[in-house]
Formats: structure tokens, sequence, C-alpha cells
């Protein structure tokens, strides 16, 4: 293990999360069957304690699901699926899940009262975020796993449902949640690629009912693209790949962090205001029930 990235991972989620800990949540994680058998009661009926409120703290599965939070502070995973999560009250964390790129499975994820944050990792698909009442924080960046191929649990810091290997399931890398301060684990510059945000005035925006859209692009194919046109200005773009993948949809939501094109740096947008404006991790909101960030340098 490398303790320096560790760490700063650590620091990096206590800046974005506030400093907080929610340590003493229950974490519950699940995994995807992809069953058309009517998986979800099956599971309410086998795993009553992995229902869609549990009235329990923070809450995961991983196949289509609804997943509802308390009026307290909590961590929602979606995981693999189209899933539909439900902040409601607290400042929440919510985690749609791994998605290898399938743009057909969109979260729907809605943060309610409170400073909530929607993290949003390489590979999800094209989600969407309503932030509802209060400053509320998009997060574009990697994220924390622990993969357990041969499906033993017991080292493993979550539960699962159903583990890998068994028939008609995918393994899945499950979030790493870290037991000293019971956040998940982000590293932001280290994501291939980077964002560009759509806001009101881009044309076409309201016919999509839509207060910005959050793209991703991969660093790779774009530089590619530019190289290419600065080439040969006469090359038809739309033959060239531009690197683009997914867009985030969003409502209700106040802030933006994502990587910067370079790769090497952190950055803050306030999408409050109209075009973004450029701000700093000191700017995001207290998240989480705390009043003081503590942040990465």
């Amino acid at each position: 293990m490398n303790l320096s990235k560790t760490w700063m991972a650590t620091a990096v989620s206590l800046a974005l999360f506030g400093g907080a800990s929610l340590a003493q949540a229950d974490i519950v994680i699940g995994n995807d069957l992809n069953s058309t058998e009517g998986a979800n009661a099956a599971i309410n009926q086998l795993y009553s304690a992995n229902r869609g409120s549990n009235g329990g703290g923070d809450q995961s599965l991983q196949f289509g699901d609804q997943i509802y939070g308390t009026e307290s502070n909590d961590i929602l995973i979606g995981g693999l699926g189209i899933d539909v999560l439900f902040g409601y009250d607290g400042d929440d964390i919510i985690i749609g899940g791994t998605e290898d790129f399938n743009s057909f499975n969109r979260d729907r994820a809605f943060g309610g009262k409170g400073n909530d944050i929607f993290v949003w990792t390489p590979g999800d698909g094209n989600d969407f975020f309503d932030g509802g009442e209060g400053q509320d924080i998009l997060v574009i960046g990697l994220i924390g796993e622990s993969q357990d191929n041969d499906g033993n649990t017991d080292l493993a810091p979550f539960f699962n449902v159903s583990p890998p290997g068994t028939p008609g399931s995918q393994d899945f890398d499950g979030i790493f949640i870290n037991p000293d301060v019971g956040l998940p684990e982000l590293r932001i510059e280290q994501t291939p690629g980077f964002c560009r945000i759509l806001d009101k005035s881009t044309e076409g925006m309201s016919e999509l009912n839509l207060d910005h859209l959050v793209q991703f692009i991969l660093r790779g194919p774009a530089n590619n693209f530019d190289e290419a046109i600065a080439a040969d200005p006469n090359i038809d773009p739309d033959t060239l790949d531009t690197g683009l993948r997914i867009s985030v949809h969003l409502k209700n939501t106040e802030f933006v962090v994502c990587p910067s094109r370079s790769g090497d740096e952190i950055e803050v947008y306030d999408i409050s205001q109209t075009p973004p404006v450029r701000v700093t991790l000191d700017d995001l909101p207290p998240t989480a029930a705390t009043s003081s960030a503590r942040l990465a340098r």
C-alpha cells in the first residue's frame, strides 16, 4: 500500500466533505445480480435489513434500486444498474456507482435538504442530480475501491448481499469507506479526464429543463483531437474522437469539483453564477454537520 497516496486521498476526502466523520454510521453494501426476475423483491424478502429505507445511517444496494436516506447524514451507494437515490434531510454523500461508461445506466439522485455531495466517477453513466435545498456539490474523481474476486468478505470493508462469483453476478469493486473517518476516499487529480460546464446560457438548455450539463472528457483523446486540428485545419472534426464520454445533468447544484485539463490540480467552480466562476476549496460550504473544513495542501 502506498501510504502517502492513501493519506492524500483521505485528506482530499476530508477537505471536500468538510472534515466530517461518519465513523459511527452503519454501512450496508450489496451486489448486482442483473436479474430480470424480480430481484428487488427477492432481496427485500431475504434481506429485510436492506430494504429501501431501514431507518439506519448508510445504505447501498447494486441493481436498479430505490434507496432512501434519513433525516440524518447518510452515505447512499447505488452500485450497478439504474438507481434512484433520495437523500432527504441531512448532509448526504450520494454515489451512483461505476458503470464502465454505460450511458444507458442513468442514475437519478435527489439530495433534498442539507448540503449534499454527489460523487460521479469515470465509468458512470449519464447521471442526473438535483441537489434540492442547501448548497450542493458535484464531485468528479476516482473513488477508492476494494476488490474481492473470490467472494470472501471476511476482511472487506463492506457487506455483500451476493458475493462476486455467484452465477449471474458481476464482480464489483466495493467502494472503500475509511473506517477512521467513515468517508470514501477520492483522488481527483489522477482522474483521466476533465470537465466542461454548460450553463443556462447554452443554446437548447432551457428545452432540457436543466440548470447545467457537466461533460466529462477523456484527456488523451482530447489532446489527440487538438493536435489533429492543429496539424490539418481542414480536417472534418466530426471524424475525430473529441474525448467526450458522458454528461452529468444538474439542477439546484451550486458547486462543481473536478480535475483540471492538465491533470495537475483540482478545479472548483461556483455554478450558481452565470457564467460559472472559478473559486477554491475554501469557498465550498461546510457539509456533514461540520462548521470548518480540513483542506489538503
